[in-house]
Formats: structure tokens, sequence, C-alpha cells
């Protein structure tokens, strides 16, 4: 997602979704997949400091359908099964595991309601 001040970040996910689509077209002849996973919120990094504001933590909880913060298990789930054999025919594609985050408030209206707090 874009948002004002994030340029740098939402350009480098951008390329990275053309770069899996791009290196999955040309690898798979060859027996290669490529894909990628775009996490949503865990509780690491930034986001943990984030997160240590309750207040802010209700927020960014409350901009997530699914209502919860990412585990880091399950983002180690999705990249085993993108590993597997059931994920054979999964090419130059990247998966989206945030809880429904990128179908509900962006993060523009996010970072809006931080700014307001601090």
């Amino acid at each position: 997602m874009g948002a004002p001040g994030i340029v740098h970040n939402a350009s480098a996910k951008g390329d990275v979704l053309a770069m899996t689509r791009t290196l999955g077209a040309e690898w798979a002849g060859r027996g290669v997949r490529v894909n990628a996973v775009a996490r949503g919120w865990m509780p690491v990094g930034a986001t943990d400091i984030l997160a240590g504001d309750e207040a802010v933590r209700d927020l960014l909880i409350g901009a997530i359908p699914a209502g919860r913060l990412l585990k880091l298990e399950k983002t180690a789930r999705a990249v085993a099964y993108l590993l597997s054999d059931d994920a054979t025919y999964i090419v130059g594609e990247v998966l989206t595991i945030d809880g429904g985050h990128h179908l509900w408030k962006g993060l523009h209206e996010f970072s809006a309601e931080i700014s307001g707090r601090h």
C-alpha cells in the first residue's frame, strides 16, 4: 500500500512483485519456482515498538479484519507451503498473508490516526 512519506517502502515492495513475476516466468521452464510472501503486521522490529503502546496496538489491530497480529509461525508455514510439493504449480506469485488488511483500511488512514495521537 502507498501512503505519504513511505515512497521508498512502497517502491521496494512493488519492485519485489515485478521481480517475482519476471523471474517466475524466466525460470519456470528450468524447474525453478520463484514466489514471495507479503506478510502483514507481526510483532517484530518496528511493529513491536509500535504495538508496545496499547492505544496504537488497538488502532493497528482495528485495521486488520482478522483482528490480530500475524504470528511468526504462520509466516513460516506459508513459506513452507510454497516450498512444498503441494505448491509445484504456483509460479511468480506473491502470497499475501495479512489478515485482510490490504482489503480493509489503507496505510494512509492508519498513519493519520497514529499521527493524530502523538
